[in-house]
């Protein structure tokens, strides 16, 4: 990853006047290399599943060990992968302010403006080599020469055995040695490469104009903000034959929106005494959608071609993947009522209620669809006609209301004796309660909101010294939205309601970080991530139905920092 960024700014007093200003700029480029992969599998085997309703099922097969490296007999290919993602950020904003006194009671007046152009793109390298056995090798051995001496003995907790794997160093001195025994795909290549492209750039223009005034204990904060947003999108569009990229259909396609906010917001704070204010809040926000959301990408795969062209009961099935250039931003209205008190010391505890409204949320949705399309029948024909296709695309909800409650606790306990002075604590808990609706599906929760989130951690400073045990907790949310009825291989249509969509079960884990100054300038560190080790689980509908299960392990880094 490459990254490198460029400011200059400045503050200046004319008069009265309070002038500050900032010119930014940045660039990245990080280089994600996915490293090769390689293929190599065996004959057609009768499996079964067993413990099919548990995170960790098993695939047997009745007579034969699964994990016998002599079954595995053909060496497919191996593919070298990279995605090259770049991005550019030019910035420029201005601010001016002018305190002033209206009746003894002071306040301030500011307004400013800002201009940004972000670029955004993103390329995949893939290349595929297809191996093409001239005789010289006895593919029944090639596997068991090259495989590795290890097995991986925690792949899933050690639940499932992830069974023989292979050499890598071995691998490649064998391909280094062999390049006459590997073919270039080309058009494989294109297929997995080019649906992953995009080049993406949003022009934001934003002014303001707030103000803020101190009644006695009464501090009244009112503003209002304007912004436009100009964003211009390409990708690329094609159909495929099933696996591959039909040349004739391949396009780029382009996409530009404009949308504008007008964000009012009004903000009260009524002091109790010195240490202790009441907050309320009303304002209007919104959210961007991502990149790649919003980039016009599609990606068209047809499969299950009928084996009789002239029935029309028979419908090709197929597969579509994509962006939504129409996406609107999310847009929100905020009603927010806080207490806070600020202890003595370092710390502060506060509890509160909220309320959102928003419109046009963004989600994920997958659903069915008949459209009708080109393509080539089993007799090698072009033709023209329906096809079933199962489509993956982000979308807008219609309205979601959301309430909520939050608390927050934050201290040092310096007022216990000797060493235990230098601990503190710091805890946080939110519940939501959301009610989403699409334009098909009324009352559900609202994709990606946890209705329980918390943090908690114990710190201690001691001296030169400082740690942190940390916990946090996201509860499950809904990742995507499946289709409300799917059709059987007999053409019955069954209604799911709610079955097929996606859930992220819910999560928490454990860090731990620790330092020691050795000198002012010069401090020694160690951090713990991820000590609990906690799945990242999805599921269809209910937990019993898992769909995806990940264990990334803990990870720890060690280090020196020294400051200037």
């Amino acid at each position: 990853m490459q990254n490198y960024s460029f400011s200059l700014g400045g503050d200046n007093q004319i008069g009265k006047w309070q002038l500050n200003y900032l010119v930014f700029l940045s660039n990245s480029r990080n280089n994600s290399n996915q490293g090769r992969t390689y293929d190599f599998r065996s004959g057609a085997l009768s499996v079964e599943i067993d413990d099919f309703y548990t995170d960790f099922a098993n695939i047997v097969a009745p007579g034969i060990d699964i994990h016998d490296p002599f079954i595995i007999n053909s060496f497919r290919d191996y593919v070298d992968n990279e995605d090259i993602i770049k991005g550019q950020n030019i910035s420029a904003k201005i601010n001016a302010a002018l305190p002033f006194d209206w009746n003894g009671n002071n306040g301030l007046f500011k307004f400013g403006g800002k201009y940004r152009v972000m670029s955004n793109s993103r390329e995949r390298i893939f290349r595929e080599f297809n191996f093409i056995n001239d005789g010289s090798v006895n593919t029944q051995s090639l596997f068991t020469a090259l495989m590795s001496d290890e097995e991986d003995q925690q792949f899933l907790l050690n639940r499932v055995r992830f069974g023989p794997t292979l050499d890598g160093e071995k691998t490649d001195a064998f391909i280094a040695s062999n390049p006459q025994l590997f073919q270039f795909d080309e058009t494989n290549s294109r297929t997995q490469a080019l649906p992953q492209f995009y080049d993406a750039q949003e022009e934001v223009l934003a002014s303001y104009v707030m103000s803020r005034i101190q009644f006695n204990r009464v501090m009244l904060l009112g503003g209002f903000r304007y912004e436009r947003t100009v964003v211009d999108y390409a990708a690329n569009t094609f159909r495929t034959d099933g696996e591959n990229i039909i040349n004739e259909t391949l396009s780029r396609v382009k996409g530009t929106r404009t949308f504008d906010f007008y964000l009012p917001n009004i903000h009260l704070r009524y002091s109790l005494d010195e240490l202790t204010n009441i907050r309320a809040a009303l304002t209007w926000s919104f959210a961007r959608s991502n990149f790649a959301d919003l980039a016009p990408t599609q990606a068209i795969s047809i499969r299950d071609v009928p084996e009789n062209p002239n029935d029309p009961t028979q419908i090709p099935v197929g597969n579509i993947d994509e962006g939504n250039a129409a996406l609107l931003p999310a847009r929100a209205l905020n009603a927010d009522l806080l207490f806070e008190k600020y202890f003595e010391n370092v710390g502060i505890i506060s509890g509160g209620l909220f309320y959102k409204r928003i419109n046009d949320f963004n989600f994920t949705r997958q659903f069915t669809e008949q459209r009708i399309v080109p393509y080539t029948n089993i007799l090698g024909e072009s033709v023209v006609g329906p096809v079933n296709f199962n489509i993956e695309q982000p979308q807008n909800g219609d309205v979601a209301h959301l309430y909520g409650a939050e608390i927050n606790l934050q201290a040092q306990l310096d007022f216990l004796p000797g060493l235990f002075s230098g601990l503190g604590v710091y805890t946080n808990y939110t519940y939501t309660h959301s009610s989403a609706s699409t334009f098909e599906r009324k009352g559900i929760r609202l994709p990606g909101q946890a209705t329980h989130t918390a943090n908690a951690a114990l710190s201690y400073e001691y001296k030169g010294f400082s740690g942190r045990v940390a916990l946090n907790f996201n509860g499950g949310v809904i990742r995507s939205l499946g289709p409300d009825q799917v059709t059987l291989s007999d053409g019955r249509q069954v209604f799911t309601r709610g079955a097929m969509d996606t859930w992220r079960a819910d999560r928490y884990q454990v860090d731990v970080q620790v330092s020691y100054s050795i000198w002012k300038n010069l401090r020694v560190y160690a951090e713990f991530i991820n000590l609990t080790n906690r799945a990242e689980l999805e599921y269809f509908g209910e937990r019993s139905r898992p769909s995806n299960i990940e264990f990334f392990d803990w990870w720890n880094r060690f280090g020196i920092s020294y400051s200037l």
